[in-house]
């Protein structure tokens, strides 16, 4: 795994799951925040693609918020307009990130991995990550922390279990009919 990344191409992201079949007046739908995650853009030239640096095989769509806001038919404003950033194409029903922030500039041009660790170990913010890295570092971490976020995870897993059974039941009864 890379020792140093660019802070320019780290984000703070949402794991959150795109629901692409049940937006209304064209607006995309997306689930809250399940977990936190950093990311960074991948290093090959020309590729547009992020993925977690704690685990580069996990890679989702990633967007970002824009200026714009959205307009419901009758003209009321609502939320802000997102904006896929990474390459992919068309998109599925599913996991997705949502850029929340960029990294401090204080952390200067380049952030070590053990910095990002550091980070995610202090959070108050659930990193689903974060129980990997305690880990790998032996820390025995406070049990408050640490029953925060078995529930934050038992929050998630569930979620997303609960998603794809809805999945898998609409896409049996298309397959019915």
């Amino acid at each position: 795994m890379e020792n140093k990344f660019k802070r320019e191409d780290l984000y703070v992201v949402g794991l959150r799951f795109y629901d692409k079949d049940h937006g209304k007046d064209g607006a995309l739908v997306f689930s809250d925040n399940l977990s936190y995650l950093i990311v960074t853009k991948s290093k090959v030239e020309g590729n547009n693609n992020y993925y977690n640096v704690f685990d580069k095989k996990e890679t989702y769509p990633l967007f970002k918020r824009t200026n714009y806001a959205n307009y419901r038919s009758n003209g009321e404003a609502y939320g802000t307009k997102m904006e896929l950033v990474s390459d992919g194409g068309f998109l599925e029903t599913g996991p997705c990130w949502l850029v929340q922030e960029q990294l401090p500039e204080e952390l200067g041009d380049e952030v070590s991995l053990k910095t990002l660790e550091d980070l995610v170990l202090k959070s108050d913010k659930y990193f689903k990550d974060r129980e990997i890295i305690a880990k790998k570092r032996n820390i025995i971490k406070g049990l408050k922390t640490h029953y925060k976020d078995l529930e934050n995870k038992r929050i998630m897993d569930k979620f997303f279990d609960e998603q794809y059974k809805e999945l898998n039941n609409e896409n049996n009864k298309k397959l019915v009919k």
